[in-house]
């Protein structure tokens, strides 16, 4: 099922409130219950190789943005550590925790093999690591690797849900 929102933010609402008023919303509206679960799965630590990895700092005026094609260029605008860790963990297929320590934001801008990506959801990670050379080399190029590791990770769950949201 598809459904389509729309709503009006409040003038004053500080970003890091919307995910909990769209998580009332939802509450109100289709009856969600749901809770957190922390599990510990495999993941990938994002790690600094060189004591400067090779990094374009962002001007302090531009624009944030992501943007990735299925031929394998990526460009993510105005990024934070984390937020480039997040953007590794899609393309791998479990999650990337970045242990950097480096701060402020940066432009990335590179390439992959496309044929990387192919089907990496749906393997185990140690061939998803043996088909990808190009990402692990690419982080390589930029100062950076990643090593596998264990991690406790919380976990949203559904409790229940209706299909039929209540009127407004």
């Amino acid at each position: 099922l598809m459904y389509e929102f729309s709503a009006k933010i409040p003038e004053g609402v500080a970003t890091d409130q919307i995910p909990l008023m769209l998580q009332g919303m939802l509450r109100d509206r289709f009856g969600l219950k749901m809770h957190w679960e922390s599990k510990e799965q495999a993941v990938y630590a994002l790690v600094a190789t060189k004591a400067v990895p090779k990094l374009k700092p962002s001007a302090p005026d531009a624009p944030g943005g992501a943007r990735f094609s299925s031929l394998g260029h990526f460009e993510l605008n105005r990024t934070t550590m984390p937020a480039f860790a997040q953007s590794l963990s899609g393309m791998l297929g479990r999650p990337v925790l970045d242990t950097t320590g480096i701060e402020r934001f940066y432009d990335f801008v590179f390439d992959v093999n496309p044929a990387d990506l192919a089907g990496r959801l749906y393997e185990s990670p140690a061939s998803v690591e043996s088909k990808n050379p190009s990402i692990f080399a690419v982080l390589q190029e930029m100062g950076f690797k990643l090593e596998s590791r264990k991690a406790a990770i919380n976990h949203l769950v559904i409790d229940h849900v209706e299909k039929v949201p209540t009127e407004n």
